[in-house]
């Protein structure tokens, strides 16, 4: 060999070996977000910026759960590792709150192979609807579960999450969690055999019910488990005679119909409980979304006027509403003289012991001499009236708290319907609360403690007619 080059090869390849290599991770994610996300040098450190991640760049996650140097475990970080090697932290609202980052999972053991139920389903090069398809799989076909994303997406409208799958000899790909069923390795092949197909509804338990391993199985039996663990399987969860369940599949076994019930009792954002098994169709009813909402009608011995039932009809996701336990109360608070009520919707249904899907949403609804009309979208969080310009119709601070931050929107009366006049958020480093002091002005104070010592300042707004005037 030539006595020049080989000084310069043994340069090349010792060079090679140290450049930065990106570390093995626990699991990975990707950046979703137009703008990217931001890489802080250390938890809580907003000074020391390594780099933006950009949209559709993919990361390994080191290390989980890192609980915040100033609020403790109310706010936790990622220690993460971009494809060039670097290395930071993002905070966990990145994920949960902000939706700029999608967390993809390994999956439990339950749920690491799944089987196909929509006609053709599209595997996808990355998981957005907007990647490339790489090819169709058809209904029935056994896929494995490589990993499921965090992020909850509405698709085609159904609700789900993004998985990446194996199919084919290897190949691999993403494609939408409500158009797959998760299982064990056996139960995915057994889902095959018994030509299992997805559906929603719900099931009315008629008479005292047996719930299934599998169709024509043995009888679930509840997981060992303490009052505060999660993540475990309590037959307590399953409707009882007379009570609802969450249907998600159906199943055809020896020419007998079954019916897959989930039920679910959520603790908190990343703690919940379930129940979930086959039942029989002869120990019941099915209903669809539609029908489930006419049957709580029948049966709600409710306070609700024919108009206000029509109003109700209105809303976008009106299939599903529970009759029963949805609510309607006159506001107290500034909004007499235009009689305005409180709109509580139930959608869907919980048993007595807490497990199912119900999900309160709350509106304001306006009562007239012929009609009611629902005047504002869906307002979440806890809510404060307070008539702040005198015009009969109450503004509203509605405030979410999550995890050590908070989010408020004040929201008011314009050209026939409720909007938002301001949004603020406060994440226990920096940002706005809001509150409506005994004057009827708008207090906003604003919080910085992420250089130095905390700087805390004071404004305040006059509300009239949609508009908020500093004073």
């Amino acid at each position: 060999m030539n006595r020049f080059l080989l000084p310069l090869l043994l340069l090349l390849f010792a060079f090679a070996d140290c450049k930065k290599k990106a570390p093995e991770g626990l699991f990975y994610g990707f950046v979703i977000s137009p703008n990217g996300v931001t890489l802080w040098k250390a938890p809580g450190d907003f000074k020391n910026k390594v780099t933006v991640i950009k949209e559709d760049e993919s990361f390994s996650v080191l290390k989980e759960k890192i609980a915040d140097p100033k609020l403790g475990d109310k706010k936790f970080w990622y220690e993460i590792a971009t494809k060039s090697g670097e290395t930071g932290f993002i905070s966990y609202d990145e994920a949960l709150l902000n939706k700029t980052v999608s967390i993809f999972f390994k999956p439990e053991e339950r749920e690491d192979f799944g089987v196909v139920t929509a006609t053709n389903l599209n595997v996808r090069e990355r998981p957005d609807l907007a990647s490339k398809s790489l090819t169709l799989i058809p209904q029935f076909t056994l896929v494995r579960i490589l990993s499921k994303g965090s992020l909850e997406e509405k698709v085609k409208g159904n609700r789900g999450n993004w998985l990446e799958v194996e199919y084919q000899d290897g190949k691999k790909g993403f494609a939408f969690s409500s158009f797959i069923n998760l299982y064990s390795e056996a139960e995915a092949k057994q889902a095959v055999a018994r030509r299992e197909i997805s559906l929603s509804g719900y099931f009315l338990v008629q008479r005292n019910p047996v719930f299934t391993t599998t169709p024509n199985g043995t009888k679930v039996q509840t997981q060992g488990s303490s009052e505060n663990d999660c993540g475990y399987l309590d037959v307590k969860y399953f409707p009882s005679k007379d009570e609802f369940g969450v249907v998600t599949s159906k199943a055809e076994v020896n020419g007998k119909s079954y019916y897959l019930i989930e039920m679910y009792e959520y603790r908190s954002y990343e703690c919940s409980n379930y129940a979930t098994g086959w039942i029989e169709a002869s120990q019941g009813k099915f209903l669809t979304a539609a029908e489930f909402s006419e049957h709580t009608l029948k049966t709600a011995n409710t306070s609700l006027e024919p108009k206000d039932i029509a109003a109700l009809r209105s809303l976008e996701n009106a299939n599903g509403i529970n009759f029963e336990t949805t609510t309607l109360s006159p506001l107290t608070q500034g909004g007499e003289s235009k009689n305005l009520h409180l709109l509580e919707v139930a959608f869907g249904s919980k048993n007595s012991n807490g497990g199912g899907d119900l999900y309160i949403g709350k509106y304001l609804l306006q009562r007239g001499e012929a009609s009611s009309t629902i005047i504002s979208g869906e307002i979440p969080g806890e809510l404060v009236f307070e008539d702040l310009d005198n015009d009969g119709y109450p503004e509203i601070l509605a405030t979410t708290s999550e995890r050590g931050g908070n989010n408020t929107n004040l929201l008011g009366y314009k050209n026939g319907s409720y909007s938002s006049a301001m949004h603020s958020g406060f994440d226990g480093y920096s940002g706005n609360s809001v509150e409506i002091t005994p004057e009827k002005t708008v207090k906003v104070t604003t919080y910085d403690y992420t250089e130095g010592p905390e700087r805390i300042t004071e404004t305040y707004y006059r509300y009239s007619k949609g508009i908020l005037k500093k004073l």
